[in-house]
């Protein structure tokens, strides 16, 4: 994704995430990542949002967490770089967690190995996405078709999702 569309599609999606339903997923969001991070070891977590005002993992227990942008001028997150390379060592995180990062990358078979490859050996990966088969889904395919403006994103299965990861190893 370049990066004018990132910024076209981040802020889209962070004025959606204001909307009283966008809020309620994203609450939903959070709490499903911090439930599931509660049982997550190690020291380092990076988390990759679409979204670079957004911190999902805030509470974590992990003892150095930080996000990523592929914002050039990032407002919340620490760092930006290219999320299909990663500016990391090998084997050198704990936890990832993607926030809606698929849907919107140009390549995401690419981030999948980036991700592969900064994971330590039996690290833990949060894939966050709309399911494309949800009635949130159909919602946003209805208002595309009716020409309203709204974030455009790629439609990812869990079957689809399971399979790369499956060739990842």
């Amino acid at each position: 994704m370049s990066t004018s569309d990132f910024h076209q599609q981040s802020e889209l999606l962070g004025q959606w995430f204001k909307t009283p339903l966008g809020a309620a997923m994203l609450q939903a969001e959070e709490r499903l990542i911090m439930r599931r991070l509660e049982h997550c070891f190690g020291d380092r977590l990076l988390q990759m949002s679409i979204n670079d005002e957004l911190d999902i993992c805030v509470g974590n227990r992990l003892q150095h967490a930080f996000t990523l942008s592929p914002s050039v001028a990032p407002k919340r997150a620490q760092a930006s770089c290219n999320f299909e390379a990663l500016a990391l060592p090998e084997d050198s995180i704990d936890v990832v967690v993607l926030h809606h990062v698929l849907e919107f990358c140009a390549d995401p078979h690419q981030v999948l190995r980036e991700v592969k490859r900064v994971l330590i050996p039996n690290g833990k990966l949060f894939v966050i996405s709309i399911n494309p088969y949800s009635p949130l889904a159909a919602r946003f395919s209805l208002a595309s078709m009716a020409g309203k403006k709204h974030f455009s994103r790629q439609s990812i299965g869990s079957h689809r999702l399971h399979d790369w990861l499956e060739l990842l190893e």
